[in-house]
């Protein structure tokens, strides 16, 4: 997963399960999916322009073979501001999340025509349940959801996370860019230096 143009991977042959939500779980609230991590990559797909399927190329490099996976579809804004991806968490067996986070902790992307470079940033954040807000049967006091998010961290910008005002976890988190991180950077040069010496 070095660059997002050029030739596409060719991943018909990767078998990932994707198993219908409400047909298999009968839930009220995240939780109740026993084993199961939720994540979005949204804000990396967003921002970075990332028109390959992430998960598919997981499953390619790394040779984990098929995984139960889940798509869940929000009426609110899970992350506002991503089209789309506002609204979707994934979710995925705890211990294939965990093989997936070690890798994206170690990937990189680099973007030729546009010289940008980037690194994924992890964040562990909690947010009110997403069930409970959609069926508007939030309890006060009740325990927020833990959800997984990357956002990208690149040679012009870091995108990250707003820290959410105090009080109940919140309903939707929010993204903001911010000056980038100076590591970032300086890897992003020496990579486009290196993309142009070949």
């Amino acid at each position: 997963m070095d660059e997002s143009e050029g030739d596409v991977l060719s991943v018909e042959d990767i078998d990932l399960l994707h198993v219908p939500t409400e047909a298999t779980y009968k839930v009220s609230r995240l939780a109740d999916y026993s084993g199961i991590t939720f994540f979005s990559l949204g804000p990396l797909y967003v921002a970075l322009n990332i028109s390959f399927n992430i998960l598919e190329t997981f499953a390619v490099d790394t040779g984990i073979g098929a995984f139960e996976r889940h798509t869940l579809y929000f009426s609110h804004p899970i992350i506002a501001g991503l089209g789309d991806w506002s609204f979707i968490l994934e979710g995925i067996p705890d211990a294939v999340a965990a093989t997936l986070f070690q890798y994206l902790d170690t990937q990189t992307v680099l973007i030729r025509h546009s010289s940008i470079y980037s690194t994924f940033m992890r964040r562990d954040v909690a947010i009110a349940d997403p069930y409970g807000v959609d069926r508007k049967d939030l309890l006060p006091g009740e325990d927020p959801t833990r959800i997984v998010v990357y956002v990208p961290s690149t040679n012009h910008c870091r995108v990250d996370l707003m820290d959410p005002p105090p009080g109940p976890p919140p309903i939707s988190l929010r993204v903001q860019q911010w000056p980038p991180v100076l590591e970032v950077v300086t890897e992003g040069n020496a990579a486009l230096n290196k993309r142009l010496e070949i």
